[in-house]
């Protein structure tokens, strides 16, 4: 609380679940930041390799405060347009995989914002992947 996560550069310990619900920043500007607070994934005991996550994040995304300010709807900072709902999604995520996080899922939050704004939850981790982003989107948008 009353602390701006994007200035804490490390924590006493490494932490292996990071949530973010965030107003008046773009995640884009805290995941490089709360990656660094992540702990490494142990080894998978699998031959495959697989079956361990570790570390996460678990992250409110907020189109109001991801869109450009033309795309916000002036004087009450609503979004109603699904494209551009699906734009931040795009962008969001994107990002994310390019930080080299691993999507995982993609829900539409139950609970809208203050104003009634749809927010969206994403689960990632840092086991990076190739999540069909696009593909996300549109099922959390009906299409």
């Amino acid at each position: 609380e009353e602390t701006n996560a994007r200035f804490v550069e490390s924590l006493p310990e490494q932490i292996s679940l990071v949530t973010i619900d965030a107003s008046f920043i773009s995640l884009k500007t805290l995941l490089p930041v709360v990656k660094k607070w992540l702990s490494p994934s142990p080894p998978s005991p699998l031959p495959s390799g697989e079956g361990r996550r570790g570390e996460g994040v678990i992250a409110l995304i907020k189109p109001q405060f991801e869109a450009g300010k033309k795309d916000v709807s002036r004087g009450d900072g609503v979004i109603r347009d699904p494209a551009i709902h699906k734009q931040v999604l795009l962008d969001v995520l994107t990002f994310a995989q390019n930080e080299g996080f691993g999507i995982n899922g993609l829900v539409k939050s139950p609970l809208w914002g203050p104003k009634g704004n749809a927010e969206f939850l994403v689960w990632m981790d840092m086991q990076k992947n190739s999540a069909d982003i696009m593909a996300l989107a549109a099922n959390v948008l009906g299409g």
